[in-house]
């Protein structure tokens, strides 16, 4: 990574973080489960000393689960404000596993990221979301 785009990455870190709250609401909305690097997101909140720590080169496994049928899937990035869809997908189940590639997504390097995944389904709206530290 080049210096000057590490710069960048640690000035957005630092205003993402600021700008949380120091207990903003994370978790889960919606009768689901999810995790992400196999934690569970229910009691999260968006602090920093809640942020679930992953390697830059990694590939990190969100998960969301549910008694009931699942038809659509959609996981976002937040950074610095800027929201990015990552993952969108169609599925037929009541859970699904995706593993995502932070190198590929974490585009402004290291930091604190919100992940949030949804689902949908006939009848059902699940939404879970927790902040992620990028090293």
């Amino acid at each position: 990574m080049r210096a000057g785009t590490s710069g960048v990455g640690v000035l957005a870190a630092v205003a993402i973080a600021s700008a949380l709250p120091a207990s903003a609401s994370a978790g889960i909305r919606g009768p689901c489960s999810a995790t992400i690097k196999g934690r569970s997101v229910a009691d999260l909140t968006l602090s920093t000393a809640d942020a679930i720590p992953v390697r830059l080169g990694s590939r990190v496994v969100v998960t969301m689960a549910a008694h009931q049928h699942m038809t659509h899937y959609r996981i976002t990035l937040t950074f610095a404000g800027a929201t990015r869809t990552i993952k969108d997908k169609d599925i037929s189940s009541s859970s699904w596993a995706d593993s995502v590639r932070v190198r590929q997504y974490a585009q402004l390097g290291r930091g604190f990221y919100v992940v949030r995944g949804e689902s949908t389904g006939p009848g059902l709206s699940c939404s879970g979301e927790a902040l992620v530290h990028v090293t």
